[in-house]
């Protein structure tokens, strides 16, 4: 599986967002320098983000845009469907039939299953939690 660099930056600003002051706007040219992400294509993301309601903006002063809900409340799943469109299910090409083509399909739609299951559980919260640095008991 793979997403388009549109969902991945779409991941990332939120990731961004998130990991700032929930009541502090930020402005999209922060975000796009902080991220990495070219300023247009941005532009394009988050106006998506935003009529998906996923983002809040505001003009002027003091303006920009933040989360319209918790980093935890936004699954993977939800922004890579949103950017890239319905999910394309694994499938094996038709082109025969014999030992093993029927168990390989099955396989694939179960591989499937598991990503979309475990992508649905994983949040903005989520990548964040794994930026922070393990911490040993001793």
């Amino acid at each position: 599986m793979r997403i388009s660099k549109r969902a991945e930056y779409a991941l990332r600003a939120l990731a961004l967002l998130a990991s700032r002051d929930p009541g502090s706007p930020i402005q999209i040219q922060e975000l796009a320098e902080t991220g990495g992400i070219p300023l247009k294509f941005l532009e394009q993301i988050l106006l998506v983000l935003r009529r998906a309601d996923l983002l809040v903006s505001k003009r002027g002063l003091g303006g920009g845009y933040r989360l319209s809900r918790s980093a935890s409340k936004i699954t993977l799943a939800e922004v890579i469907q949103l950017m890239d469109g319905p999910w394309t299910p694994l499938e094996i090409a038709r082109s025969a039939d014999g030992p093993g083509v029927r168990g390989l399909d099955e396989t694939l739609r179960e591989l499937d299953a598991r990503i979309r299951e475990f992508l649905q559980a994983q949040t903005i919260a989520t990548l964040l939690e794994r930026e922070l640095p393990v911490q040993f008991e001793i």
